[in-house]
C-alpha cells in the first residue's frame, strides 16, 4: 500500500509510553481476541460503547506519537522565520487570548494539552481524517484530564486516552468509548484552521506554538504527501464509503444538538457563501483563500491552498449573504471579518461562530452520517 511507508516513517521516532500508577485491570480482553495491545493498560474494559473488533493498533505504542503537555509559545517576530503566509494553523481564542497551533507541528504530535484564557483545552489533529478539533478538558473527581495518543485507531480515526482514568476517547466525536468514562462526551470548543497571515491580521497580540517541543521532528514537511487525493484509500479503514462523494474529498460539517449538516469544500470554494437552515437555526458557511493543505506536497509551504472556513449563525433568516474579499457581508451593508467581528458602523454586533469540522468525507459519513440532516 502506497502510504504504509509514510506511516512507518511517522512512527519511526516514537517515544516510549507514559508511565502511570498501577490500578486493577478489569475485564481485560484476551490478546488473541483483539487487534490492539492490552498489556500496558489499566483501563476498565468492562465498560465500552463499541465492539472491540472495531479497534486496531495503528502502529505506535501508547503516546508513541508524543502529545505536547508543556507547550511553549512565541511571538510573530520569531514565527515569521519559519512560517509562511499560508502556513495552516488551528486558531483558538478565549478570554482575550489568541493562540495559533501550526498544523506542521500537530502533524507529528496530534494533541496539545493547553490552557487558553483560563480554559483548559485539548487541541487535537488526526491527519488521517484531517480532523482539527479543540475540546474542553473536564475535571473528573477533582482531577483535570490530560490526553494522550493511545496508538489505536477506529475507522481510521485517532483514539485518545486520558491519563487520569485511562478511558479511551474517539477524537472525531469526542466520545468516551472504552473505560470508566464511557458514555460521556467532551465539549467541542470553537476553533478554525486559518493561514498564518490571517491569524496575525486578526489577532495582532496572538501567540504561536513554538517548534521547541523537546522532540526532533521534520516540522514544515509532511509524511502524508498526496493523501488528500480524493481517490486515496483511508489508512486501515474497513468501513463502507457511502454517499455521493469520494473517501478523502473534503467536506465542511457541523453537528448542532441532534442535527448535522455538511457542504463540500469544493461547493463552498465555488460559491464563497452558502446559507442553510439546520435544526431551525439559520447558518452561513463562509470560505476565503489563505491556508495551505498539510496533505498535498511534502513541503507544506508548496501545497495547494485549501482556504479558511467559518460557520456563523445568521442574525435573521431574511438576510442575503455574500463574500467581499476576506470579509462576509449581508444585503443591509453590514460587514464582518473571519472571526465574526463587525467591520462596519451600522450597529450590528458580532456574529456567533459555530464549531465546525473541515474533514474527509469518509470520516464524516462514518461518525455523523446517521444524524438527521437539517
Amino acid at each position: 500500500m502506497r502510504f504504509v511507508g509514510l506511516i512507518l516513517l511517522l512512527f519511526a521516532a516514537c517515544e516510549s509510553s507514559t508511565r502511570i500508577a498501577k490500578r486493577p485491570r478489569l475485564c481485560k480482553p484476551k490478546k488473541e481476541d483483539v487487534r490492539f495491545s492490552v498489556d500496558e493498560w489499566n483501563t476498565d474494559f468492562c465498560k465500552t460503547s463499541v465492539d472491540f473488533s472495531e479497534l486496531r493498533g495503528g502502529g505506535p505504542p501508547r503516546d508513541g506519537i508524543p502529545p505536547i503537555d508543556a507547550p511553549k509559545f512565541t511571538g510573530f517576530s520569531v514565527a515569521d522565520s519559519w512560517l509562511t503566509e499560508k502556513s495552516p494553523l488551528i486558531a483558538v481564542v478565549h478570554g482575550g487570548n489568541a493562540k495559533g497551533y501550526p498544523l506542521e507541528i500537530l502533524l507529528w504530535h496530534e494533541i496539545v494539552n493547553d490552557t487558553v484564557g483560563g480554559k483548559p483545552l485539548a487541541i487535537t489533529f488526526c491527519p488521517l481524517c484531517y480532523a482539527a478539533i479543540a475540546y474542553e478538558r473536564p475535571t473528573v473527581d477533582n482531577k483535570l484530564l490530560t490526553f494522550g495518543t493511545s496508538g489505536n485507531l477506529r475507522n481510521s480515526d485517532m483514539v485518545m486516552w486520558d491519563r487520569q482514568t485511562e478511558s479511551w476517547w474517539q477524537q472525531f466525536s469526542g466520545d468516551a468509548i472504552v473505560g470508566a468514562l464511557t458514555g460521556t462526551s467532551l465539549t467541542h470548543f470553537d476553533s478554525k484552521i486559518m493561514g498564518y497571515k490571517q491569524f496575525k491580521d486578526l489577532y495582532p497580540n496572538g501567540k504561536v506554538l513554538s517548534r521547541e517541543t523537546g522532540h526532533n521532528k521534520k516540522y514544515g514537511s509532511t509524511p502524508y504527501a498526496g493523501y488528500d487525493n480524493p481517490d486515496t484509500k483511508p489508512f486501515l479503514f474497513e468501513g463502507e464509503v457511502k454517499g455521493p462523494h469520494k473517501s478523502t474529498e473534503y467536506v465542511v460539517g457541523i453537528k448542532h444538538r441532534n442535527h448535522s449538516d455538511y457542504v463540500t469544500l469544493k461547493e463552498l470554494q465555488e460559491n464563497r457563501v452558502i446559507q442553510r437552515m439546520v435544526g431551525g437555526i439559520p447558518l452561513v458557511y463562509f470560505w476565503t483563500a489563505g491556508a495551505n493543505s498539510t496533505m498535498d506536497k511534502t513541503k507544506i509551504a508548496e501545497s495547494k491552498d485549501l482556504g479558511t472556513v467559518a460557520v456563523f449563525v445568521a442574525p435573521s433568516v431574511d438576510l442575503v449573504w455574500k463574500a467581499e474579499g476576506n470579509y462576509i457581508a449581508d444585503d443591509q451593508g453590514n460587514v464582518w471579518d473571519l472571526s465574526g467581528r463587525p467591520m462596519s458602523e451600522t450597529g450590528r454586533g458580532p456574529l456567533k461562530s459555530i464549531p465546525h469540522r473541515l474533514v474527509y468525507w469518509f470520516a464524516w459519513q462514518t461518525f455523523f452520517g446517521e444524524l438527521p440532516n437539517k
